[in-house]
């Protein structure tokens, strides 16, 4: 029997290299500041009425001598169940920028040739 070979998904950023449409630099740019944007958790927590400062506060104190996440500390001290953090986790996603967009609004990428460029993306990673 021969070799199984698993092909690790590519990412969009990994796409526009290799083909050349951005560089090192300015993808690694890009991805900066699409981080930047991220919302952080204990902010979005309070927003949406699922903590309050003060249990903000507790975790982060929580997080100088533990390792884990924001959202682990949170449910391991009951002020988070594992579906609200789910939820918040969901709205810190979506409120980040896709890759694109932010090499549009750097002036990295024209915005009428995203539309293609996601298509070939799609295309040539959903082989096999």
């Amino acid at each position: 029997m021969g070799a199984v070979y698993t092909i690790a998904p590519v990412l969009f950023g990994e796409f526009l290299l290799a083909k050349g449409v951005v560089d090192a630099v300015t993808l690694l740019a890009a991805l900066d500041d699409q981080q930047s944007r991220k919302p952080f958790l204990g902010a979005l927590a309070v927003r949406e009425r699922m903590m309050d400062a003060a249990q903000v506060l507790q975790v982060l104190n929580a997080q100088i001598d533990d390792r884990r996440s924001f959202g682990e500390i949170a449910i391991s001290m009951r002020i988070l169940t594992d579906e609200r953090l789910d939820r918040l986790l969901a709205l810190q996603r979506a409120s980040v920028p896709p890759l694109g967009e932010v090499l549009v609004e750097m002036g990295s990428l024209r915005p009428e040739i995203l539309g293609t460029l996601v298509q070939d993306y799609f295309r040539e990673t959903r082989k096999g």
